[in-house]
């Protein structure tokens, strides 16, 4: 893609269909405790689940464009899920980049023995096609054809944790930080401009003083 084999690229589109969360929870357990325990319902403690889980999408968006979006738009809501805490269970953001490409971003936690997560970025020459645990290659003018079975639960998880302890080993570390902060903040700013329920812009979201405050008392 970086070599251009999809041409002007135009919009992009990515999911991830999650499975319902167990709750966890026992005899005794205090308030506070269930809210640790159950971090991912709780936009204090786990951000909510475009921060928590679907930024994995988005920074692979963020790899792909080697570019932050300028704004976005977003909905979502607390449709079906009941137990405690604050975090939406479904979204739908749309990004917009500098370079006026579109993404847009399907998510939800509430879903019965279904699972999706993709990642596909259309150009004027060709589709890349990206599937967790299915095909990731490229179509059209230039094609790629990749794998057919995604293998990075597997192989994935071991190069990293092979390059990790290289770079001990070696005294020369990875530093990942600047990518890792550009796709949170690309995240908090989708999930943001959901729950206000308007477009919000990049360089707002940089000036907002907004806070969580977690106040558990262990």
């Amino acid at each position: 893609m970086h070599n251009g084999d999809l041409g002007e690229i135009v919009f992009g589109q990515t999911a991830f269909l999650g499975y319902w969360q167990p709750i966890r929870q026992g005899p005794g357990m205090s308030k506070d405790e269930y809210r640790l325990r159950n971090w991912y319902n709780d936009r204090a403690l786990g951000g909510g689940i475009v921060v928590n889980r679907d930024i994995h999408n988005i920074d692979g968006v963020q790899m792909f464009l080697k570019a932050h979006p300028v704004r976005a738009i977003g909905t979502g809501g607390r449709k079906v899920t009941k137990y405690p805490g604050d975090c939406f269970d479904h979204y739908l953001i749309t990004y917009w980049y500098a370079n006026g490409f579109k993404l847009e971003l399907a998510s939800a936690d509430f879903l019965r023995d279904y699972g999706h997560i993709i990642l596909k970025i259309h150009g004027a020459a060709g589709t890349l096609d990206t599937q967790y645990n299915g095909p990731v290659r490229i179509t059209g003018l230039n094609p790629w054809p990749g794998v057919e079975k995604d293998p990075t639960m597997n192989r994935g998880t071991s190069v990293n944790a092979r390059i990790f302890l290289e770079s001990i080993r070696s005294g020369k570390p990875v530093n990942n930080a600047a990518e890792s902060v550009t796709s949170t903040l690309a995240s908090m700013l989708g999930q943001m401009a959901a729950h206000a329920g308007r477009e919000l812009t990049w360089d707002e979201m940089m000036k907002s003083t907004q806070r969580y405050e977690v106040e558990l008392a262990l």
